[in-house]
């Protein structure tokens, strides 16, 4: 068995591959063979990895038909067509359009879910960028709040997040009471982010923008047979959030019809798009990335890592409330953007278990202050949730590339007022809402 050293080796040196991505070497691909390193090396045996794809597998498998939808809508011009609807409803004002844009990532988040919402979100926002020509500040503007506003909102109900369901389900919250509890949390939330994010962006916005040429709106469409279809198959991901608990494949089954209707199943019509372009996706590196990290996790988790944590949150537990929650989150936050936040829940999870804190007030802070951190901290980084790491390689794909000291000088600002603003409020509404 090797010593509990070598799995902190492993998982940073794997960091280090990530971040450098030697001969443009997938993400995925890197995290996927550390992963199997450590499977061969025993630091995780092949229990570890049945238990994780128990706990994990179901959400990162929800993405493969996610990916297919979004980048057949895409090829298919049907993003384009509402980047050009976008770009109208802006009527020629930048301001109005950066809230517009909000608005969208916004709701997004709730009714999709973090990741659905960003790759539908964001292929949106890109095509009504392309077509305005702004400063390239004010590109980011755009493109920064979409990212940030869908996972932030994505907060508001148990199955709108991975993060939000595993917590939810491990600890056996009931929905309505986490929705009684986040609803108030989410508004001062999204209050703040609207404030710094203005306050950080708007200076670099136009007054205005030179509407695009009086084309027809149909003019940016590719594929009609998709793009007439577009609006129900959006409609069938939101029905998705409501029937989660029944565990219908609505996506699967989404997926097999867009499919369909690109490969002219059921039409004489040769296919107009190219459906294995798809396959070629680089966002197919995501799930993979997310479970190779998942993995080693485990890893550090079986070499002592959940009894450090659990006797941290023990030590935290006895600090008061608001101390409580800060000091978690912040561990949290600061885990997630170095990992990733879907292998920082499962040890941070085991963790507080095993701490058993006795007061309840004190432990479900300690729950939701987890919550806050592994989705509003792990936005400090690129690589610390699902939905950042699709949209930062949207980015990529689409030619927008954005580097790393850029991100985090960004992040840094938003992230840090948001968060700790949102773990005071959290400090006092929980009390209240217990007595």
């Amino acid at each position: 068995m090797p010593s509990a050293g070598f799995a902190y080796i492993i998982f940073f040196v794997t960091i280090i591959l990530v971040i450098w991505q030697p001969w443009k070497l997938g993400i995925g691909y890197i995290a996927g063979l550390a992963a199997l390193v450590a499977l061969l090396t025993s630091i995780i045996s092949r229990y570890d990895l049945q238990a994780a794809w128990f706990v994990v597998g179901n959400p990162l498998l929800n993405t493969i038909p996610i990916i297919s939808i979004a980048s057949l809508l895409d090829e298919a011009g049907f993003f384009a067509f509402l980047g050009r609807v976008m770009a109208v409803l802006g009527r020629g004002n930048s301001r109005s359009l950066f809230w517009l844009t909000i608005l969208l990532a916004s709701l997004s988040g709730i009714i999709f879910n973090s990741y659905s919402g960003v790759l539908i979100c964001t292929p949106i926002v890109i095509e009504t960028l392309r077509l305005l020509y702004l400063p390239y500040r004010a590109n980011l503007a755009f493109l920064v709040a979409t990212s940030w506003f869908v996972e932030v909102a994505s907060l508001l109900l148990p199955g709108s997040n991975p993060v939000n369901l595993i917590i939810s389900e491990y600890f056996d919250i009931p929905f309505l009471r986490y929705v009684l509890v986040m609803m108030p949390l989410e508004v001062v939330i999204l209050t703040i982010s609207v404030g710094v994010v203005w306050f950080y962006f708007e200076r670099y916005l136009p007054l205005g923008y030179s509407l695009p040429k009086k084309a027809p709106l149909s003019s940016t469409i590719r594929d009609p047979v998709i793009c007439n279809w577009g609006f129900f198959i959006l409609g069938l991901l939101v029905v998705k959030l409501f029937f989660a608990k029944l565990s219908l494949p609505i996506a699967v089954w989404t997926a097999i019809l867009i499919l369909a209707l690109a490969q002219r199943w059921f039409h004489a019509d040769s296919p107009v798009i190219s459906v294995t372009r798809s396959w070629r996706n680089p966002l197919w590196q995501v799930p993979i990335f997310s479970f190779g990290m998942y993995l080693l996790a485990v890893g550090l988790g079986n070499a002592g890592l959940i009894e450090f944590l659990r006797d941290l949150l023990r030590a935290f537990a006895n600090w008061g409330i608001a101390l409580t929650a800060t000091s978690t989150a912040s561990i949290t936050a600061l885990f997630s953007g170095l990992t990733h936040n879907l292998p920082v829940v499962r040890n941070n999870v085991l963790a507080l278990h095993d701490a058993a804190i006795a007061e309840r007030t004190i432990r479900e802070a300690t729950i939701y202050a987890n919550l806050l951190g592994c989705t509003i901290g792990a936005k400090i980084t690129p690589i610390g949730s699902l939905s950042t790491l699709f949209w930062w390689i949207i980015l990529q794909e689409k030619g927008l590339n954005l580097g790393w000291s850029e991100y985090l000088k960004i992040s840094i600002i938003l992230v840090l007022p948001v968060l700790f603003i949102g773990l005071l409020f959290l400090s006092v509404w929980l009390p209240w809402l217990i007595a």
